[in-house]
C-alpha cells in the first residue's frame, strides 16, 4: 500500500502482511497529488504541486529515494496522473487544464507520446454565488483533478472541482461527450445565467448576514456535529458546490460511476443501473447465494434475491427454476417497487419465443396478484 502527503511531501510505502512501513521516498517539494502503480510493471509514478513526475522502480532496494527517481518536469502543478490499462501510455493533469501524455512502453525511456488536450473551455460553466464579475468569475477556480481510462483505453473520463463530467478520445484528442452532475441550482457553480437580481454593492443578498442573523440565523445552512466556536448553532453560511471526488468504469466497459457531492452517480449503457439499489445489497448476496437458494426450494426468496442483485443470467436461472405450482406463490410475493423489473423479464422471455405457457402462467399470476398496483401505478 502506497500513500502519498500533502503535508511532509513524502510517500510512504507499507506492507499489507504486516502492515509495517517498508520505505519512505523522498524528493518532492510540494503536496503529493496522486500515486498509481503501472499495470504490467514495478514502476510506481507520483504527481505533486512542485511540477515534477516522479517515476519509481519500485521492490528494488538499490533504486529507492529520491536521487533515484526518473524526474518529469510539467509547465504546471500536476493534479493528477494514471496509466491506461495496457502500461503503454500515463496521461497527466495540470492544474491549467491540460492533459499531456506519454508513451511508458519503455519504463527507462518515458517520452510525450502526443499534443496534449485543453479542457479547460469544456469543464468552464457554472457561477457561483460570491463571483462579482460576470465575464470572467464564471471560469475561476475550473480544474480536473480525477481521471480514469476505459479497459480498452479507447477513452478517458475526467472530472474534478467542476460540475461537468467528460469524456475524451486519447487518441485523436477530442471530447465525446460530457455529463453535469446536478442540475439544482442551489449548489454553487450549476447556474449558468448570471443572477443579477441577486447581486447588491455588498454582494450575494444570499451571503450576507442581516441584523438579526443571530437569532434568525437566515440563510444558513445545517452542520451535523458543529457544536463550538462561530457555528456553535450546528449550522453553515458557505453554499455546498458541485463537484467530483472520483470517477471509475467497470472491468467490463459498460457502465461508469463516479462520486460526486451530490451522491455516487452511476451510468450504464445497458440502462442497468435505474435499477441498480445498492442500499439493498449485502456482501453475502451473490450469485452462488442465490442459486443455492434456489435449489433449496425457497423460490418466493431465490427471486427476490435476483430482483434485488439485478443480473441478467441470474434472473433468467431464477425465473425458468422456480416449479409450475409455486409461480402463484411467487408473484404473490414481489414487492410492488419490483413489479416494472419482473414484467420486463416477463415481455422479454416472452419475445424470445421459448416457454410461451410458462411465461403466461407468471403473467396471469402477476396480473391476480397485482392487478390494483400495475394499473394504480401505470406500468401497462
Amino acid at each position: 500500500v502506497v500513500a502519498g502527503c500533502s503535508d511532509v511531501f513524502d510517500i510512504f510505502v507499507w506492507s499489507v502482511k504486516s502492515g509495517r512501513i517498508l520505505d519512505t521516498l523522498t524528493g518532492h517539494a510540494g503536496p503529493v497529488s496522486r500515486v498509481d502503480f503501472s499495470p504490467v510493471e514495478n514502476v510506481m509514478v507520483s504527481s505533486s504541486w512542485d511540477k515534477v513526475i516522479k517515476v519509481w522502480v519500485m521492490f528494488l532496494g538499490d533504486q529507492r529515494g529520491g536521487d533515484k527517481a526518473e524526474n518529469l518536469q510539467s509547465n504546471n502543478e500536476v493534479l493528477h496522473v494514471c496509466f491506461n490499462h495496457a502500461g503503454t501510455e500515463m496521461a497527466l493533469i495540470t492544474i491549467a487544464g491540460i492533459i499531456d501524455f506519454y508513451d511508458t512502453s519503455d519504463s527507462k525511456e518515458i517520452k510525450p507520446a502526443r499534443a496534449g488536450i485543453n479542457c479547460a473551455l469544456d469543464i468552464a460553466g457554472g457561477y457561483k454565488a460570491e463571483d462579482l464579475n460576470k465575464q470572467y468569475s464564471r471560469n475561476a477556480g475550473q480544474y480536473v483533478n480525477t481521471a480514469c481510462y476505459t479497459p480498452n483505453d479507447l477513452a478517458l473520463l475526467v472530472a474534478g472541482n467542476t460540475k461537468w463530467i467528460c469524456m475524451y478520445d486519447p487518441i485523436n484528442r477530442v471530447l465525446l461527450k460530457k455529463w453535469p452532475i446536478s442540475i439544482n441550482i442551489s449548489l454553487d457553480g450549476i447556474r449558468e445565467v448570471y443572477d443579477w437580481r441577486a447581486q447588491t454593492e455588498a454582494g450575494d443578498v444570499n451571503l450576507l448576514d442581516d441584523e438579526d442573523s443571530d437569532t434568525e440565523d437566515k440563510g444558513l445552512l445545517k452542520l451535523p456535529g458543529v457544536q463550538k466556536g462561530r457555528t456553535a448553532t450546528g449550522k453553515r453560511s458557505t453554499r455546498p458546490a458541485a463537484r467530483t471526488k472520483f470517477v471509475v468504469f467497470a472491468p467490463n466497459g459498460r457502465e461508469w460511476a463516479a462520486a460526486t457531492t451530490v451522491g455516487v452517480l452511476v451510468h450504464s449503457l445497458d440502462g442497468a443501473a435505474a435499477n441498480f439499489r445498492p442500499v439493498k445489497l449485502t456482501y453475502e448476496l451473490t450469485p452462488q447465494r442465490v442459486y443455492q437458494t434456489l435449489k433449496e426450494g425457497n423460490y418466493a426468496e431465490a427471486m427476490l434475491q435476483a430482483l434485488q442483485l439485478n443480473d441478467d443470467d441470474v434472473l433468467r436461472s431464477v425465473f425458468y427454476g422456480v416449479a409450475g405450482n409455486m409461480i402463484d406463490f411467487t408473484s404473490a410475493q414481489i414487492p410492488a417497487g419490483n413489479l416494472g423489473q419482473m414484467l420486463e423479464l416477463v415481455a422479454a422471455e416472452m419475445l424470445r419465443g421459448k416457454h410461451f405457457e410458462f411465461c403466461l402462467r407468471w403473467t396471469l399470476a402477476l396480473m391476480l396478484k397485482h392487478a390494483l398496483t400495475i394499473e394504480r401505478v401505470g406500468l401497462v
